[in-house]
């Protein structure tokens, strides 16, 4: 899935599981890079860069992890 971020609301916990996950931003290499997700993971990231391109945004350029605060704001 792939789109354009336009705000952030705060946490909610996880109707599965009832805990409230941290939330961070990330380009999608850094996603793969975190989540170790294998083989899998070069057709997932194909299809994020393709779909960024047919809705026109920019290439996420790489940046320190940020974290997002309970109350939706980017530290």
């Amino acid at each position: 899935m792939a789109a354009a971020l336009t705000s952030v609301c705060p946490s909610r916990p996880d109707p599965a599981t009832g805990q409230t996950y941290v939330r961070a931003l990330a380009t999608p290499e850094q996603v793969l890079e975190l989540f170790n997700w294998g083989p899998s993971a070069a057709d997932q990231l194909t299809a994020v860069h393709r779909e960024r391109a047919r809705l026109r945004l920019p290439r996420a350029p790489r940046q320190p992890l940020t974290l997002i605060t309970d109350n939706g704001n980017i530290i």
